[in-house]
């Protein structure tokens, strides 16, 4: 009963409305069909299954992240449920899940209930504060914060001396970077110096933390083979001619870029609290999270509080490598390009909600019924958020792409329309072009929809994508393009008009 009550229940509080949005909605129907980034993913879900997939997700700036460890990682579940998106959402909203669960656990190391109710809170508060819809969304921006946010938990354990939160961290660190490269200075920093802390025999004597536990080698054995199978597709992907992914990944970085200014950089990370930052301030938001978690770093040291130290100081470095990664970024400057830093603030949180906690215990020590009084009051501020956040998915589902359902039903028109006039022509394997970028993202869908439902035909390759071998172009008996109404007039035989979109017939053979 009193593990439940430690992590069991704060944590069944904070994850339910996760489970319940992500198992809802959309793209759980059997009819949803994915455009996008969404058809994107499943393409590339796709080509692990066949064991093809060694790149991570696409990027605008014409690469790929760097691993695909989430498209293997729904493999399972997309199979498990006929090969439909709903499988992908299903194991967004399982990471979503563990990862909540992963960073409570993390949080209690060595301190008992208190800091598990405090991460808790602090995790329902972001669910509340940004949406859930976008928590347990499979896009790559949303999956790389969760895993981040779970490696700075794990940092903050192996920083208290939990040995034992290494495979952890090595598992949710490569799952973090792999699926956003802008994270990958900021975790490589906050792993060094969590490192630093660990081998450091002064240091750790000075601030008074405990030895590490006493088994090193084994969990440093099962990391390293870790490490080895999660990043092994994106070696192998290396060896092509040119480097693969990863060459292109080195001339971008090598690419000058004009970057940003401070005052710019600051304002994104500190956007990332929505509910406190807004136009000018939120550069100072970004200076007050800095602030707090310095403050809370002093005040869980004078308590030796120290997962929530390693945590606090953790958070004050992120706040400024996730800066400085703005400041550096090229191009646009994306709110969605440092959407990992959000859960910096979610452990300033939780530290100050902890330290808060110890301060109050040692001006009144409350007696048995007293906390159990308390933790009946957690449990009910927990409830109340959870289902404010499940009547949010009620009320306006969040989305992450303009009415997903109305481009699903597109896409299936198109599709039947489009083997309905192959069949009539008595054609095996049309090329399929997409004229205008602006119908990139309904052209994937297209292109993934036929795949799915067997169809011969080859594709015009657009875009950064990497098509199946089976799409490549070669003998083909007709023409199809895909393209805009507004953008030209006719150049060939309509086969369907759909919405500002229209599908011609080029040439039949």
């Amino acid at each position: 009963m009193k593990k439940w009550q430690t992590l069991g229940l704060p944590a069944l509080l904070a994850v339910a409305p996760l489970l319940f949005a992500g198992l809802t909605g959309p793209r759980m129907l059997s009819t949803f069909r994915a455009t996008g980034d969404h058809a994107a993913i499943e393409l590339y879900t796709r080509e692990a299954a066949a064991g093809r997939q060694l790149v991570g997700p696409h990027s605008r700036y014409g690469f790929h992240h760097p691993g695909p460890a989430f498209f293997y990682a729904a493999v399972p579940l997309y199979l498990a449920v006929g090969e439909r998106y709903a499988g992908i959402q299903m194991t967004a909203t399982l990471i979503a899940a563990v990862a909540f669960v992963a960073m409570i656990a993390c949080a209690s190391y060595g301190a008992g209930a208190a800091p598990a109710w405090a991460a808790a809170f602090a995790l329902s508060l972001a669910v509340h504060a940004r949406g859930v819809g976008s928590i347990v969304s499979a896009w790559n921006p949303n999956v790389t914060a969760l895993a981040f946010g779970t490696l700075l938990f794990a940092l903050a354990c192996l920083f208290a001396g939990a040995m034992r939160a290494l495979p952890l961290a090595v598992v949710a660190g490569s799952l973090a970077v792999q699926s956003h490269l802008g994270c990958a200075p900021a975790a490589l920093i906050l792993g060094v110096l969590t490192a630093a802390a660990l081998a450091w025999p002064a240091l750790r004597s000075r601030a008074r933390l405990p030895v590490p536990e006493r088994r090193g080698p084994y969990v440093v054995a099962i990391s390293g083979g870790l490490l080895i199978v999660l990043w092994a597709p994106t070696l192998l992907d290396a060896l092509a001619p040119g480097a693969g992914n990863l060459g292109t990944l080195a001339a971008f970085l090598a690419a000058p870029a004009p970057g940003h200014p401070l005052s710019d950089a600051a304002a994104v990370v500190g956007g990332q609290v929505p509910a406190l930052a807004s136009g000018s301030a939120r550069g100072l938001v970004a200076g007050g999270l800095f602030a707090a978690a310095c403050w809370t770093a002093v005040a869980a040291y004078r308590r030796a509080a120290h997962t929530t130290l390693g945590l606090s100081l953790l958070c004050a470095a992120g706040i400024v490598l996730a800066t400085v990664s703005a400041m550096r970024a090229g191009g646009p400057l994306y709110p969605y390009l440092i959407r990992w830093s959000w859960t910096f603030w979610v452990g300033i949180v939780a530290a100050l909600l902890h330290v808060g906690m110890l301060a109050v215990g040692e001006r009144w020590q409350p007696d048995a019924r007293a906390r159990q009084l308390l933790a009946g009051a957690g449990a009910v501020a927990l409830a109340a958020l959870a289902l404010a956040a499940s009547w949010r998915v009620l009320q306006d589902a969040e989305e992450d792409d303009e009415h997903p359902q109305l481009q699903s039903e597109r896409v299936e028109r198109l599709a039947d329309a489009l083997q309905a006039t192959l069949r009539e022509r008595g054609l095996r394997r049309p090329l399929i072009a997409v004229a205008d970028p602006a119908a990139h993202p309904l052209g994937l869908g297209l292109l993934l929809e036929l795949d799915k439902r067997g169809a011969s035909f080859a594709a015009q390759p657009f875009g950064v994508f990497r098509f199946p071998p089976a799409w490549r172009p070669g003998s083909e008996d007709a023409t199809l393009v895909l393209d805009r109404l507004a953008r030209s007039q006719r150049r060939g035989e309509l086969v369907i008009r759909e919405g500002p979109y229209r599908l011609e017939l080029l040439s039949d053979g």
